[in-house]
């Protein structure tokens, strides 16, 4: 991570617990006037972020962006939100967090130049479904979705994942239970 950034994630994490919010992530996008700071928070519990503490975060970060002037080269747009339901998954604790839940990660190479011992058809994967089973700081375990034989385990270095996305069930939140198929009687 850059000294910039580090020095961004610092301060948006202080602001953050101020406002009895944690860091999620932070990324720094685009290029020339285009630049945009996005600072991700989260809070534990189920209620969840609200506008107020987003708003409570970039009126602080504001503050410390115009004194500190930590963004160099000129203009940009800050954004302070929540990481969402489907939130983008950068570091182990992320992993962590949402353990047992699923996830759709898509890697940097094949599936079969990161794990051995796999079945020849998996090899050239690179996008992957599965149940989060255990992470660390550098690798994630997961329990990819089968539709015929045995679900497959993987453990993948986080630095070959490209990008990462926890599936969010939906049915769960709205607690339903999946729609059962009919057996068609023929």
């Amino acid at each position: 991570m850059s000294a910039v950034l580090e020095k961004l994630e610092k301060h948006a994490q202080q602001v953050a617990e101020r406002e009895d919010c944690f860091l999620y992530d932070l990324e720094l996008v685009g290029a020339g006037k285009n630049r945009i700071l996005r600072i991700f928070i989260d809070k534990e519990g189920e209620e969840g972020v609200s506008i107020d503490d987003c708003s409570n975060v970039s009126r602080g970060m504001d503050l410390i962006l115009d004194v500190d002037d930590l963004v160099p080269g000129g203009g940009y747009q800050l954004e302070v939100s929540s990481p969402g339901l489907d939130r983008h998954l950068t570091k182990g604790w992320h992993y962590n967090k949402v353990q047992g839940q699923s996830v759709n990660v898509r890697l940097k190479t094949g599936l079969g130049l990161i794990c051995e011992g796999l079945p020849e058809k998996e090899n050239k994967r690179k996008k992957l479904v599965g149940k989060i089973i255990e992470a660390d700081d550098q690798t994630v375990r997961i329990e990819m979705e089968a539709k015929k034989e045995d679900p497959l385990m993987v453990t993948i270095p986080l630095e070959e994942i490209h990008k990462a996305k926890l599936v969010f069930d939906y049915d769960k939140l709205l607690n339903k239970q999946p729609k059962k198929k009919k057996n068609k009687r023929g």
